[in-house]
């Protein structure tokens, strides 16, 4: 958890967090899952490494990766895909400040590869993306859990995307 992060305070040999069972749940999802909020963002773990790995005096060498980012591609979510930059933004940011102070340190960042082809048109209801508070894969959950009843569906879609006119 991240209070169990938090607690490390010295690297004997190495450590390894394991945070979640499979892949983290995205960050817009973290108001509905209940576990996320003992999750530690992708922020708080990049500062820790840091603050644990800058004690080597032989140095180090850490990889930070943003892998929703990707995830939400693929599924053209582009409500979870923006927040999920907006969180690796965030661990960038502490990676930065870190190497500014030291002045020794290289931070850098890119892409291994696109996915999605995602391009927002004049069409895009950017009132609704703002409004969206699930991914599309907690949606997807919700809809499961119903097992595809009608009116089970008719309101997750108007309560969840917003999306009021879901004909037969």
């Amino acid at each position: 958890s991240a209070s169990e992060l938090k607690q490390i305070r010295k690297l004997k040999k190495g450590l390894l967090g394991l945070f979640h069972d499979v892949d983290f749940n995205y960050v817009i999802d973290r108001e509905e899952i209940s576990e996320m909020k003992s999750q530690p963002s992708l922020e708080d773990m990049t500062k820790r490494a840091i603050d644990l790995l800058s004690e080597s005096p032989t140095g180090f060498f850490l990889m930070v990766e943003g892998a929703l980012i990707d995830h939400a591609a693929h599924q053209h979510d582009v409500s979870a895909m923006a927040l999920e930059v907006v969180d690796f933004d965030r661990a960038v940011q502490a990676a930065y400040h870190f190497a500014k102070k030291r002045g020794d340190t290289l931070v850098l960042v890119t892409a291994d590869h696109e996915t999605g082809g995602l391009t927002p048109s004049e069409a895009t209801r950017h009132d609704i993306l703002r409004k969206l508070k699930v991914s599309a894969a907690y949606i997807s959950r919700e809809i499961k859990k119903k097992s595809f009843e009608k009116e089970a569906l008719k309101d997750i879609f108007k309560s969840r995307a917003y999306i009021e006119d879901l004909t037969d």
